[in-house]
């Protein structure tokens, strides 16, 4: 569990290195009833490792109005190229992350997201989805996994493994305290213009191996504001 409350003022080098120790995991949660309080330590390591491919799934945990108003605030404070909620915008019906792995009717919660280039790197649910998790009373269904499911609690196990599927690029994990490379650690020269900064996670894996795709292990690290 990666604690951000400890981390005190940072020169660039410590950015980095903090940076590098998030990108661990390839998913930040965040959820809470009130406004997230991020220090200015915490927004720039949340920024760093959202520009570096990382990917954050936020929750206003029941449902709470403070929650939703500080946490689009948050984004557009993070990404103010983004307008006032930073770039979220509703996900389309024909997201991956509807059918990544499960089919999820769009319509089941109306999930947020903020993109960057290729790739969706934060998804904002303004309804509760941790309790169906927490309950844990998903019953498998009979017939085909991947065919429609009706009851709600079904959708959220669904949804919670394509999430998990997208963020992830479905690759196996890699060994414990295992740091990605960061995107100014290697040589760009064979990088197309505008690469770096569009698809972070792409360059990564490309400056790595020549191909594109997810270069991401697979843990969730929680951040409750």
């Amino acid at each position: 569990m990666y604690d951000s409350r400890g981390v005190p003022a940072l020169n660039r080098v410590q950015l980095r290195e903090e940076i590098g120790t998030l990108l661990q995991s390839p998913i930040l949660y965040m959820n809470g009833h009130e406004a997230p309080r991020l220090t200015d330590i915490q927004k720039e390591l949340l920024r760093g490792y959202l520009n570096e491919g990382g990917f954050l799934l936020a929750e206003a945990c029941c449902g709470r109005d403070g929650f939703k108003e500080g946490f689009k605030a948050l984004m557009a404070e993070l990404f103010p190229e983004g307008g006032p909620n930073g770039g979220l915008a509703p996900l389309r019906a024909d997201h991956p992350i509807w059918s990544a792995h499960f089919a999820v009717n769009p319509g089941f919660v109306p999930l947020e997201g903020i993109e960057q280039g290729c790739k969706t790197i934060v998804v904002f649910s303004p309804q509760p989805l941790a309790g169906y998790w927490e309950i844990n009373q998903w019953t498998p269904r009979t017939g085909k996994l991947d065919g429609p499911a009706t009851d709600r609690n079904t959708q959220a196990f669904r949804l919670a493994g394509n999430i998990i599927a997208y963020a992830t690029g479905m690759e196996m994990p890699k060994p414990r305290l295992t740091k990605p490379e960061m995107l100014d650690d290697r040589d760009d020269r064979h990088v197309p213009r505008g690469f770096l900064k569009v698809c972070p996670a792409q360059a990564r894996r490309r400056l790595a191996t020549g191909a594109t795709g997810h270069d991401q292990p697979h843990a969730v690290h929680a951040v409750r504001a």
